[in-house]
């Protein structure tokens, strides 16, 4: 409540207004002068301030959403400017008025105080910060949170999170606290584009587990926590459109999707049957350019409590409809280096004495890409009585990727005498991408005996990817340059086409089942909790593939001329061609059983050290089917079953009220992808990939120490200082092998031992309406590796020479890991005018993004600087909002870290900017723009 005033000379009334329960400042609380008609609002520490008040006596009102309006009186005198009334509105049970609520989940102070009470090391952005963020999409939030980088897909998204340096198949998604499935056709790791930013209550990063968590995290663990009904009714809707820059330089191409069918020809034919030309629309490749596309984005939330806040319901749904484009320049090595250097010569001697790159393609391209994401979340809690609860929710997220690739592929190795000359294939790819995930959850909350607690989750959920009538149309001319140095083509003519279908469903069906015991021993809280866990899951691949070949006019004319796609002809070439391949092994069935148990028991000694000691068990049973191979074939059928006992320990000790240093060890695992483990075969981007049905999962040792500090408990100041380790046994990388049937091929294989090691520190500081949000992680993996060494020997006393392989043990990063990578993120907030401004820079280190067998040769990406701002201004219920997104336009560039033999000659490659290495990759994205508009009820 509010004290009265003593008189003095002021004219000035200021203010700080905290929750009863948590403390924590009302930040946005509206404060009235009743008598004067003025209003303000408090800020970031939950002050307000009224200057120039005249004497007299004044009704001071109180009102936040959610909370029971306050007010009291208030004196001034001798009003002369030359001070100040200091008083606090602090709500307690004992006083006359109570202000009623919890601590809002969304606010960046909730964050924090989870971070701070959190039994495990984790970090939490919040819905209030991620709504003034320029991301759109989870998978880009993600790269704000310490440790944290992304993976990019084609039109520049994070797509897959890497924590502390760790792959993406180290990391696994809760949604709510609990694991879903994957739409991804190969890998467990779940594309976190699917997730529209605005749907969430926050996003929490967890850097260790406990042994009531699922052990299959070696980096980290990612929870998308959604949000719960309100105590009042809420309503909150946004709009908005924009724009992305490059479409401006390059035409949006698309085409009619509509008549693609769904289902392969096998599958509507039967599998065996004939594939005809009929089944395969023109459409798909028929292009058509959209001039300036508009972005649109929409946001509805919808909640309320019923029956004296018994029924609470809520209901949240979005829809983003994004129109992308790319300029990327890539240039495809082949699938084994050479010995020679462009110029002929070669190198004999030294660590450099073979494995020289060597390039097919010169591919320039032009991606043209349409996202459709949809997402809807409801969810019903019923509180029985003060012992029993009962809540049900459902998630739904969804995308529809529409995407048209153009790509004009130099030839470099056949009839190139220079740059200019030579064969180019121009080809044309259209590739619709369906993706979406569905959980249901049921879920209790009891409170059996004093002290004793039951909580149990019932949960079904699915997720599907299909890739339908996959269309790739190729033609191909020859370019020459006179004597005169003019330049002539050749007509072009028809080249190829193929056509594929890709789909796969992931089903769980799982129980969770958690019991707890809270007493009192030794005057201290002593916390016993045991749980079980069982997923029973159904993974589904399905493949087909089908090769046209053009037909032959007549003998005297063997080559058909290309006009327009419609009138290109195709034919069977071999006839046994248009039943698709179906009887592969990319075609598979998995079913997988996870049994999990475990037991820990958390004590807190002297007030100050809190132990929490456990052990988990976990039991994987695998088994899969390659359902169209015959029986004679290898490995037709596989099973697989191994059990890890994982023991934690974590000590939290509170030095002070703002200050915990915490130290932490846990062992934990990382499953290999399901079509890892099958005998897959399937045509990579860059390089054919096969299945290793031999191999084994990852173990780790995890170590964990970090010191953190909260300077005030009203504000959401603080500074994290951690350190940590890891060491893996098995780790998983791919590899080249040889086959005898498909040649030199990427295979997942595991490795002896690997290493992981770093530092992370995270700094946030406000002063006044001014802020600071930085973070940054320096992090240190190793992997050794044999990789193999082709080269030419020095010719010997009869001038001879041999080409010969070897292969020598190399020591480098593991995939994905950046040495250094932080964000600094520039804030202003002005909470009485309504005003948020945030600068953001992210930097990613470089790091290896495709591993290869070959000494040297590995792909890494070249670091770069994003940035980004987004700002927001409020009226009232409303507000207006931008977001500006990769304003240097950053490119995407990868190389190979050796000589750079191709700046002239013959195979000289464009875009090479330094002697010490080659540029295998640059791709483009330019800024994009968007703006709209907030209503918050």
């Amino acid at each position: 409540m509010i004290a009265n005033a003593k008189a003095s000379k002021a004219a000035n009334i200021k203010g700080t207004i905290l929750d009863v329960e948590t403390k924590e400042p009302l930040i946005g609380a509206l404060v009235h002068i009743k008598e004067l008609n003025l209003s303000t609002t408090t800020n970031l520490e939950g002050v307000f301030i009224f200057t120039n008040i005249p004497s007299g006596n004044y009704t001071v009102q109180c009102k936040f959403l959610g909370y029971v309006p306050l007010e009291n009186t208030v004196q001034v005198t001798d009003g002369d400017g030359a001070a100040h009334f200091d008083f606090t509105l602090v709500t307690t049970l004992s006083q006359e008025v109570i202000v009623s609520g919890k601590a809002n989940p969304e606010s960046d102070l909730s964050a924090r105080h989870s971070e701070q009470k959190s039994d495990n090391v984790m970090n939490v952005m919040s819905s209030q910060a991620i709504q003034l963020l320029p991301d759109l999409t989870v998978g880009n939030t993600l790269q704000r949170i310490s440790g944290v980088t992304v993976e990019r897909n084609s039109s520049g998204d994070g797509q897959y999170a890497i924590v502390r340096g760790m792959d993406k198949r180290y990391n696994y998604t809760l949604v709510n606290g609990i694991k879903i499935p994957t739409p991804d056709n190969k890998n467990r790791y779940v594309p976190l584009d699917l997730f529209p930013s605005d749907i969430v209550e926050r996003i929490e990063v967890y850097k260790t587990l406990l042994q009531n968590q699922e052990a299959d995290a070696i980096g980290g663990a990612i929870n998308i926590q959604l949000r719960s009904a309100p105590d009042f009714l809420y309503i909150r809707g946004t709009f908005a459109g924009g724009y992305n820059q490059i479409l401006a330089d390059q035409p949006f191409k698309t085409y009619n999707a509509a008549p693609i069918n769904l289902k392969s020809p096998n599958q509507i034919h039967g599998n065996g049957s004939n594939a005809l030309i009929t089944d395969f629309p023109n459409s798909t490749l028929d292009y058509t350019n959209v001039p300036a596309p508009i972005n649109t984005v929409a946001n509805l939330i919808l909640g309320n409590r019923f029956f004296n806040h018994k029924l609470g319901v809520l209901f949240t749904g979005s829809y983003q409809n994004l129109y992308k484009g790319t300029n990327a320049l890539f240039f495809d090595s082949q699938s084994q280096p050479t010995v020679f250097k462009p110029d002929g010569t070669y190198i004999s001697t030294g660590i450099n004495r073979g494995n020289i790159p060597a390039f097919d393609y010169i591919r320039v391209r032009q991606f043209s890409t349409q996202q459709t994401r949809y997402a809807a979340h409801a969810k019903i809690d019923y509180q029985f009585n003060n012992l029993n609860s009962i809540s049900f929710y459902t998630l739904y997220v969804a995308t529809r990727s529409q995407q048209v690739r153009t790509s004009t592929d130099s030839v470099l190795v056949i009839q190139r005498t220079g740059v200019g000359s030579g064969n180019v294939e121009t080809i044309s790819r259209s590739v619709l991408t369906l993706q979406n995930i569905y959980n249901a959850t049921l879920q209790g909350n009891h409170i059996l005996l004093p002290g004793l607690k039951l909580d149990w989750s019932a949960v079904y959920a699915i997720a599907s990817n299909n890739q339908p009538d996959y269309a790739t149309f190729s033609t191909l001319l020859s370019a020459n340059i006179d004597s005169n140095g003019k330049h002539t083509t050749t007509p072009p003519v028809v080249y190829s086409e193929s056509r594929r279908w890709i789909s796969n469903t992931d089903q769980d069906i799982a129980g969770y089942l958690n019991l707890t015991y809270n007493f009192n021993l030794f005057g201290s809280d002593l916390e016993l909790k045991a749980g079980a866990m069982d997923r029973h899951k159904n993974r589904n691949n399905y493949y087909v593939d089908y090769k046209l070949s053009p037909i032959q006019p007549d003998p005297a004319h063997p080559l058909q001329y290309f006009t327009t796609f419609d009138k290109a002809q195709f034919y069977w070439s071999p006839s046994d061609a248009a039943n698709g391949n179906y009887n592969n092994p990319n075609t598979y069935a998995v079913v997988e059983d996870v049994t999990s148990g475990y037991g820990q028991i958390k004590y807190l000694f002297f007030n100050r050290l809190q132990v929490l000691a456990g052990v988990r068990v976990e039991n994987t049973s695998l088994n899969y089917n390659t359902v169209n191979e015959p029986i004679t074939f290898a490995a037709k059928t596989g099973s697989i079953t191994y059990y890890d006992l994982l023991p934690g320990l974590h000590f939290k000790y509170e030095i002070n009220k703002r200050q915990n240093l915490r130290l932490s060890y846990y062992q934990s695992i990382t499953r290999p992808a399901f079509f890892e483990i099958t005998p897959y075969l399937l045509p990579g981007e860059y390089y054919d990939e096969i299945g290793n049905p031999k191999l084994h999962h990852v173990t780790a040792d995890n170590y964990d120490l970090r010191y953190e500090f909260f300077p005030n408990p009203k504000s959401i100041d603080q500074v994290l200082v951690g350190v940590f380790y890891k060491n893996l046994y098995n780790p998983i990388q791919y590899a080249f092998v040889r086959t005898s049937t498909s040649g030199q091929v990427l295979q997942p294989q595991n490795f002896s031992t690997a290493t992981n090691y770093g530092v992370e520190v995270v700094f946030t500081k406000f002063i006044g309406n001014f802020g600071i949000n930085a973070n940054y992680t320096y992090t240190n993996s190793s992997i050794t590796t044999r990789k193999l060494i082709y080269y030419k020997t020095a010719p010997d006393a009869n001038g001879n020479t041999s080409i010969l392989y070897d292969s020598a043990y190399q020591t480098t990063p593991l995939q994905g890991q950046a040495a250094h990578i932080g964000n600094l993120s520039l804030i202003y907030k002005n909470t009485k005018k309504g005003i948020d401004v945030q600068v953001s820079f992210v930097y990613t280190g470089k790091h290896i993004t495709i591993v290869s067998g070959y000494y040297g040769q590995d792909y890494w990406q070249r670091a770069n600087v994003q940035l980004d701002l987004s700002a927001e201004k409020t009226f009232g219920k409303f507000s207006v909002y931008v977001k500006l997104n990769n304003l240097l336009n950053t490119p995407t560039v990868a190389e190979l870290e050796v000589p750079n033999y191709f700046m002239t000659g013959r195979l000289m490659l464009p875009n090479q900017d330094t002697p010490n290495a080659v540029k295998v990759q640059q791709d483009y994205y330019l800024p994009s723009y968007l703006a709209g508009i907030r209503y918050k009820f």
